[in-house]
């Protein structure tokens, strides 16, 4: 016990660098507030010019630093493919591995934020070029700290990335009324950076504002120009990269060569006419809006789109409910499968 009237000894500094969050001061909390954690991740995402090679004088709109907003939010590693030798000498065992080859990709998951939303699609669903369209490439850095006791940063630079898919989901659930969107990454090599290279964001380098919602929907989902009302909405688009690896460790080229995309909506049953259309096979025109306070943003799916599936949910205790699947087409030859603008709230 301590003596009365003895001062006691100040705490002892942490010999971290990452110093610990401070505690709320108020004993009670909401559900939604979660508890401070110490673990910290920097990402950021550079066009490049050349596939696989780092812009170092990129302007600031070719540049975008992400906070990373969930568990595992940035699974992009470096994994080698490994080669066996058994040996019937040996009863069979293994008696040489090794590899000759790794393999880069992952994924990254996060809200869709206006501020940055346009230029991840983009990355995503835009096609440059004037004959041969492809797929822009980009430059992840991503840095993580050490839980040794010192705290240190770990950085690795992610060449010639590209997104292999796209989803974006949002329904009724807690989380889930925001508007997630997941981005399947495949990168042709990794090389090590460090903090000289990725300096640590400053506080002021991030965007903070209010993601996207399901809410931001109302009476802008269109199908025929009809509104819909459903509880969950799932946009998808998936590329097809084909990789090309000749006589080195890593792939040299990774180029994009068609993609398909589809729209699945679920709410109550109004009526038999979207049915109707899927089993007449009739085309649908399809618009989705999210306006915020912040940001807008438009997907035109245009009017070549086809209703491929119904799923009915009719319980006797609930309402009646229907699942749409909608995949969207080109609208010709030469033509747009769809378009994407995010642009400030009007």
């Amino acid at each position: 016990p301590a003596t009365a009237g003895r001062p006691r000894p100040a705490p002892r500094a942490s010999p971290t660098t990452c110093p610990a969050p401070a505690r709320s001061k108020s004993p009670s909390r909401s559900p939604a507030r979660q508890e401070p954690i110490m673990s910290r991740e920097l990402l950021r995402l550079t066009r490049e010019v050349d596939y696989g090679v780092f812009d170092a004088a990129a302007l600031e709109a070719n540049k975008v630093t992400l906070d990373i907003q969930e568990d595992n939010g940035w699974t992009v590693r470096e994994n080698p493919e490994f080669w066996r030798i058994k040996s019937a000498a040996s009863n069979n065992q293994d008696v040489l591995v090794g590899s000759d080859i790794s393999n880069v990709g992952g994924d990254l998951k996060l809200y869709m934020r206006g501020s940055y939303s346009q230029f991840l699609i983009d990355l995503a669903t835009n096609l440059i070029g004037s004959a041969c369209k492809d797929l822009g490439s980009f430059t992840a850095d991503y840095g993580t700290f050490t839980e040794d006791g010192t705290c240190t940063a770990a950085y690795t630079r992610y060449l010639g990335c590209k997104f292999g898919s796209l989803r974006m989901t949002c329904d009724n659930t807690n989380q889930g009324q925001l508007l997630k969107g997941a981005f399947g990454v495949v990168a042709k090599e990794t090389a090590p950076i460090t903090v000289t290279d990725f300096p640590i964001p400053l506080p002021a380098d991030y965007d903070n504002d209010k993601p996207f919602s399901l809410r931001d929907t109302s009476g802008a989902i269109l199908v025929d120009t009809l509104p819909r009302d459903p509880e969950s909405l799932d946009i998808a688009v998936e590329n097809v990269l084909n990789p090309y690896r000749g006589n080195s460790k890593y792939i040299s080229m990774l180029r994009a060569n068609g993609r398909t995309s589809k729209t699945t909506m679920r709410g109550l049953y109004l009526n038999n006419a979207d049915r109707v259309a899927y089993q007449g096979i009739a085309p649908k025109a399809l618009k989705i809006t999210f306006t915020n306070a912040t940001h807008k943003m438009v997907w035109d799916f245009g009017a070549h789109n086809l209703i491929t599936m119904i799923a009915d949910d009719f319980k006797m205790s609930d309402y009646n409910r229907q699942t749409l699947t909608i995949d969207n087409f080109l609208d010709g030859p030469g033509g747009t499968d769809f378009t994407v603008a995010v642009t400030p709230a009007p």
